[in-house]
């Protein structure tokens, strides 16, 4: 069974790659099938990709009427966008 072993590296890659829409894809499967625990590692890998992608302000921005909200809603908004 894949666990957080598997996906953090597969995770990792795509990101490296750019497939930003391939992680978004797969996390969202890992959630919504509990295909392994989303522990704090695979959070870490995410949030990282994703901030290093542009992604967690450009959205957060969207939500927040083009002001730049605070480092904790960064993160909560961008995973939010991510899994839904």
């Amino acid at each position: 069974m894949p666990d957080e072993a598997t996906f953090s590296p597969l995770l990792k890659g795509l990101f490296r790659e750019n497939r930003i829409v391939e992680v978004q894809e797969l996390f969202r499967k890992i959630v919504r099938e509990g295909l392994c625990e989303v522990d704090n590692i695979i959070f870490g890998v995410v949030i990282d990709g994703l901030c290093k992608a542009g992604i967690i302000l450009k959205k957060c921005m969207e939500a927040n009427a083009g002001r730049i909200p605070m480092a904790k809603n960064l993160i909560i908004c961008s995973l939010v966008s991510t899994v839904l």
